[in-house]
Order: structure tokens, then sequence, then C-alpha cells
């Protein structure tokens, strides 16, 4: 009777968003005597190990005969965070766009927001906990135009780009 241990392959999906717990890993097992039992380091019991941040994930694989094989993978962080920063504001009242406000800011406490017409005047300052922009400044209604967003997530990081309001 000659042994064999299970043979392992991994497939690993990385999170998407930087800090985000949504990459995959899944080990497929092979060589051994079926079933195989799955025992993750972080607690997960089948092949699939789903929702998983960033990380260093070790399985052990079981075959029907006993025999057991371990394997290590790394979910990686991408470089990038992820926002959702939308591209425009229309502010009239419909509840359809009518603020703008940058999405994902939960995960960076320290961010801030700020919004300028094309002269440069602040038209807008906030944080990752502030109420989204209205169109407005101090009260009264900016102007149909495009307007420019400076966003520093207080980690030396930081965003610009251009959002639109149309009225």
């Amino acid at each position: 009777l000659r042994l064999s241990y299970p043979e392992l392959i991994f497939e690993v999906t990385d999170p998407a968003c930087q800090g985000e717990a949504s990459g995959n890993a899944v080990v497929v097992a092979s060589n051994g005597t079926s079933p195989y039992t799955f025992v993750w380091n972080n607690g997960a019991l089948q092949a699939e190990n789903n929702g998983i941040a960033a990380g260093t994930y070790e399985v052990t694989v079981m075959d029907n005969i006993s025999c057991e094989t371990q394997g290590v993978v790394v979910v990686i962080d991408p470089s990038e965070p992820c926002f959702n920063i939308p591209g425009g504001i229309s502010p009239n009242g419909d509840g359809i766009n009518d603020t703008w406000m940058i999405g994902g800011l939960s995960k960076y406490p320290d961010a801030k927001v700020n919004v300028f017409d094309r002269w440069g005047q602040s038209v807008y300052s906030g944080n990752a906990t502030n109420d989204a922009w209205d169109g407005t400044i101090n009260g009264n209604e900016c102007p149909t135009a495009d307007y420019y967003y400076i966003l520093e997530l207080g980690d030396e990081q930081k965003f610009n780009g251009v959002v639109t309001l149309k009225r």
C-alpha cells in the first residue's frame, strides 16, 4: 500500500479595495483519497475561504485515509484605496444626485475634502463624517459649472478631480 498525500493548488482573488475583506482563497486538492477535509487557520472548514482581508492564511487538508498536507496562501492588499467619487451633482430636489458625497471615507477618519470653484475659492470643506455638499456656499446656490475637489486621506495620500454641478 502506497500512501499519496494530497497535492494542493490555490486560486486567490485579492480584495478589490485597500483594507477590504473581500478576497477569496480556494484550495483544490488532488492525488489523495477523497473526500477531503479542510481546516483554515481563520476557522473556515471548506475548500473556499471567502470574504477574507489581506493576510496570510494556512490550510490543512486531510484526505479520507488521514494523509495530511498543509499549505499557505497570501492575500495581498491592493495599493489603491477604493472610493466612490461621483462625477456630478444636480441639486434640484428630485432626490437623485441632490448632494455630492465621497463614499468609502469611513476607513479614513482623518480625511479632508475640499471643493473649489474655478477661481480657487473654497465652496465646501468636509471630512469623513460631514454631511454631503449640497451645491451651495454659505446657503447660496452655486451656479452650474465644473468644481474641483481635493481629497486628503490624512496619511500623505491626496486625490483630486472635477465634479460638475448642473441645475
